[in-house]
């Protein structure tokens, strides 16, 4: 059994409200209009995400840690989270939904940089995980993904032992194709999974590997969440351009 960023539940209220949004407008951060040195939890919409009581000192927003701009430099245990405003969510279940985000690891051996992508219930939603190996060498660095499990916190994965990424390269990571199940229960929805050098895109790390997601409560009906911190032990990493689009 695999642990994910530990489950923080929404108000049910909340959640009954934006089961009812059908706005495909979608979200977009580039951190663009960010003044250097922000904090991201003073970012709109995010917070700390996990643990409850950290400072939220271990991710800025500075030139240095973005693609072609400004981006969030994660440097500690946190994990954040940005909860989408209910005219900016994305239902599952209409049109080709599909999130999109860069991401470039600094450190190497042992890094765990973590993104979840789902619902802000907690429950439902798709991991991806760059892990580092033991040693600064980039072939034993791997990619892991959530197949199924419970919740955020606990579930099931599957390590792609060819993804070898290697540190300081831009990379975009793209689920898209996603198909709920016909419970609409979270372990029953599939997406597919590609990551790709930014520099390069014809440079393949994971092309069209199905991605499962977690949750056996609830239904998965909407993308309106993203978790991002280490797993693991501290590590440097950068985040960028982060999309999530319901278009038709």
């Amino acid at each position: 059994m695999k642990r994910l960023f530990p489950s923080r539940h929404s108000l049910a209220a909340t959640v009954l409200a934006l089961t009812s949004a059908t706005a495909l407008a979608g979200y977009q951060e580039d951190f663009s209009t960010v003044d250097e040195g922000t904090l991201l939890k003073d970012v709109p919409g995010w917070a700390v995400h996990y643990p409850a009581d950290a400072t939220g000192e271990g991710a800025v927003c500075m030139l240095n840690a973005g693609y072609n701009g400004r981006g969030v430099r994660f440097s500690s245990k946190e994990s954040f989270k940005i909860t989408l405003p209910p005219e900016k969510i994305v239902s599952i279940l209409e049109g080709h939904p599909s999130v999109k985000f860069k991401i470039r690891l600094i450190d190497d051996a042992y890094a765990a940089a973590q993104v979840v992508v789902g619902q802000s219930d907690g429950v439902n939603g798709f991991s991806v995980r760059f892990q580092g190996g033991n040693s600064q060498d980039s072939r034993d660095n791997t990619v892991r993904i959530s197949t199924e499990g419970t919740n955020w916190g606990n579930g099931e994965s599957k390590t792609l032992t060819e993804a070898n990424w290697k540190p300081e390269v831009w990379y975009e990571v793209i689920i898209s194709d996603i198909v709920p199940g016909a419970s609409l229960r979270g372990t029953e929805t599939k997406a597919k999974l590609s990551i790709r050098e930014a520099d390069n895109p014809g440079e393949f790390l994971v092309k069209d590997q199905e991605i499962g997601a977690v949750g056996t409560s609830g239904k998965f009906e909407f993308i309106d969440a993203i978790a991002i911190g280490n797993s693991g032990v501290r590590r440097a990493f950068d985040i960028d351009d982060i999309t999530v689009s319901g278009e038709k």
